[in-house]
């Protein structure tokens, strides 16, 4: 994975209802002390075992790019508790960005440059008020023309903002004013209040049927996506995974400015 290079964005799709029982089995094995104790605290088997899924293949990834078993893997609370990975001595630290809803989850991982990622449902949700009172008039207004059907645009503007907010590493309410209107690749956001550092290039993803997603990094460079589908490998070998042997590409497509 070229992940050294800032100006390239892997973001792995993971379904987190794929994976076989013996498979989370394996992947829980791989938690750290405090992610554990976080899993217990889920109510549900789902709800548990779609954190161990996200967060075990966070390790497993991670482990591969830092060349480190996935319980080895360093993560520290950054800025407003956004997680960083800790590099061993002579290696750069990776940026990486974890989003879930509902069965999927993204993982953006890439170089130097601070990175964001976002996932979210559109059905059911109730957009015109959250539009007119959180988002710039013009945006607000385009949601409302849309009526009963503006879940998919509210969707994109919403994932596209949430992005730039968790490239920060800021609360989501100082990122919802940040003008993300505008088609086509590679779309430069800035906050025209000077609240948040900026400025940030967004792209639109791939997403499940009835999603919408989107990916931010800071700066004004256009950067490639690379986007692959995750899935760990099933294997009778005991309940460590090796690091760089659980991860393959099913599909993958570049989106270049």
């Amino acid at each position: 994975m070229n992940v050294e290079n800032p100006d390239v964005v892997q973001v792995w799709h993971i379904d987190l209802d794929e994976p076989s029982a013996a498979t989370v089995h394996r992947l829980e094995q791989l938690l750290s002390p405090e992610e554990t104790e976080r899993r217990r605290s889920f109510a549900g088997d789902l709800a548990r075992s779609r954190f161990t899924v996200s967060h075990g293949a966070v390790r497993l990834l991670l482990g591969h790019r830092l060349g480190v078993p996935p319980r080895a893997v360093r993560l520290r609370s950054g800025t407003w508790g956004k997680p960083e990975a800790l590099a061993p001595r002579g290696r750069p630290a990776p940026r990486f960005s974890l989003t879930h809803s509902r069965g999927h989850a993204l993982f953006a991982l890439t170089g130097r440059r601070a990175v964001g990622i976002d996932l979210e449902y559109h059905e059911g949700r109730s957009t015109t008020a959250l539009a007119a009172r959180h988002f710039p008039a013009a945006e607000g207004a385009a949601v409302r023309r849309r009526g009963p059907h503006g879940g998919p645009l509210f969707v994109r503007l919403w994932t596209r903002k949430e992005a730039c907010v968790k490239a920060v590493g800021a609360r989501l309410a100082e990122g919802l004013a940040l003008p993300t209107a505008g088609t086509g690749p590679g779309l430069l956001v800035s906050d025209p209040a000077g609240r948040l550092p900026g400025p940030w290039r967004v792209r639109d993803l791939t997403a499940p049927a009835g999603c919408g997603a989107a990916v931010a990094l800071a700066g004004a460079a256009p950067y490639r996506v690379i986007e692959h589908r995750f899935a760990p490998a099933e294997h009778d070998g005991g309940a460590e995974l090796p690091a760089g042997a659980q991860t393959f590409c099913v599909w993958r497509h570049a989106h270049e400015d």
